[in-house]
């Protein structure tokens, strides 16, 4: 007997590897569907399914009727987090199991929930200048910054409404850039931090969490002006695992575990200061980043996170 024999899995989409975890769950026996309001064309996911719906992924109670009707066993959504998060929501309206609660969610994919985690547990960060909404932002806190620097949006992601600040002259736009862009309407300004540009992943499995990669982040900049990157190519293992592993990992599996993680995987990203020999983290998040590591994992180790990540949903 497969392991997913008898078991129904709803997908939320077509994000980085939803089709591989589509054809894996089919693979161990599962009856898959996969819904969102794109036809197959669009939507890969769905072509290598056992069906497919047409409820949009944002349709948060349709989403729910459809899947109390169809008795499915899990919901997942691969790395997309808008789908990850209507996944869980539609997971705790129909009593079934999830990798997170929304309160872990937040703990780490916000970025002023996640900088307090970090200091929590004596882990470097950039200097915080100031967390908050427009009205918590004195003009006293404005004369004490110190350039450069660089304001964001504490629920945003792919540097969307993040600017890098040379000077008090770049402030006001870029100040509501971040403002615009935040759904909470809260920034952060923190100090500027030039270095090499990493991203690592750690596995939570039955509690324990584990480091698993880092990678050298080799960015370009996508948007115009003083704008922070996203990777054009990453290269692993990083320059400085070793470093990052003996100063770096046993804190940040500490972290993972003292929120209640039981199984997960979270990606944290940062900068090694070469000079210093010092990292910096700047921002995490509660999933698998977009460039999916667990492909090389997979071959390195036979474990490929977002497998066990599923196979939790299923079978617990």
């Amino acid at each position: 007997m497969l392991p997913f024999e008898g078991k129904k899995l709803l997908m939320l989409g077509t994000s980085a590897m939803s089709k591989q975890l589509v054809e894996y769950a089919r693979k161990q026996g599962a009856y898959v569907i996969v819904t969102d309001y794109l036809p197959a064309e669009k939507s890969p996911a769905k072509t290598v399914a056992d069906r497919v719906a047409m409820i949009d992924t944002a349709d948060t109670e349709a989403l729910i009727l459809f899947a109390r009707a169809e008795g499915v066993d899990g919901v997942f959504a691969g790395i997309s987090e808008f789908n990850l998060l209507q996944a869980q929501k539609v997971s705790r309206a129909l009593g079934l199991r999830f990798y997170f609660e929304r309160e872990q969610w937040d703990q780490i994919n916000r970025k002023d929930q996640f900088r307090n985690l970090c200091l929590q547990n004596g882990i470097s960060c950039p200097r915080t200048y100031f967390m908050g909404t427009e009205n918590e932002l004195t003009q006293d806190v404005r004369e004490r910054l110190a350039y450069p620097l660089v304001v964001k949006p504490t629920d945003c992601s792919s540097s969307v409404g993040i600017s890098i600040c040379k000077s008090r002259n770049d402030l006001t736009p870029a100040l509501r850039r971040a403002f615009d862009a935040s759904a909470s309407k809260r920034i952060i300004i923190e100090q500027f931090i030039s270095g090499h540009e990493f991203t690592a992943h750690f596995v939570v499995n039955k509690g324990k969490a584990a480091f698993a990669c880092i990678d050298n982040r080799y960015p370009v900049a996508v948007h115009r002006g003083n704008v922070t990157t996203i990777p054009a190519a990453r290269i692993y293992p990083a320059l400085f695992e070793n470093e990052f592993s003996k100063t770096m990992s046993g804190k940040i599996e500490k972290m993972c575990e003292g929120i209640g993680l039981q199984t997960a995987v979270i990606f944290v990203q940062g900068f090694f200061e070469q000079s210093t020999g010092r990292f910096y983290l700047i921002e995490a998040g509660l999933r698998s980043a977009a460039e999916a590591p667990c492909r090389y994992l997979e071959r390195l180790t036979g474990q490929n996170y977002l497998h066990m990540l599923l196979e939790y949903i299923l079978l617990g």
